[in-house]
């Protein structure tokens, strides 16, 4: 399983710049893959249409969007990637996380309980996706 939320777009553009063909490749070897974007229109140097403008056709992948997201999550299976944004930095310099789900980790347990809120409360692609 492979979720994303995804506060930033830019950041996300500057460190995988073909997202589509990734996830396409996922989806193909049978993993799910959900990914959340923030609301169009809210306040951001640039949508995930303007960074990848064909993603939202990508068969197989569930897109929604969530009006809140405030960090990149990054999950694949056990493992997670967290940006940790730092004021007046360029998102491809921010820190990044790299947690693993060993046992009762209360840190890794925060983050994966903070992906399954996002995805609760998401709405679909206004696209219909």
């Amino acid at each position: 399983m492979v979720d994303l939320a995804v506060a930033n777009v830019l950041f996300l553009a500057d460190a995988v710049w073909d997202l589509r063909g990734v996830l396409t490749e996922l989806i193909e070897g049978g993993v799910r893959v959900r990914m959340a974007v923030p609301t169009p229109g809210r306040d951001q140097s640039a949508t995930v249409e303007d960074v990848f403008p064909s993603l939202s056709n990508t068969p197989g992948l569930k897109l929604v969007v969530h009006p809140e997201l405030r960090t990149d999550v990054f999950r694949a299976d056990d493992d997670l990637l967290v940006t940790s944004l730092v004021d007046g930095l360029a998102p491809a310099l921010s820190p990044v996380l790299h947690l693993r789900r060993i046992g009762p980790a209360p840190l890794t347990a925060g983050y994966l309980t903070a992906l399954d809120h996002v995805f609760d409360r998401a709405t679909p692609w206004p696209g219909g996706r």
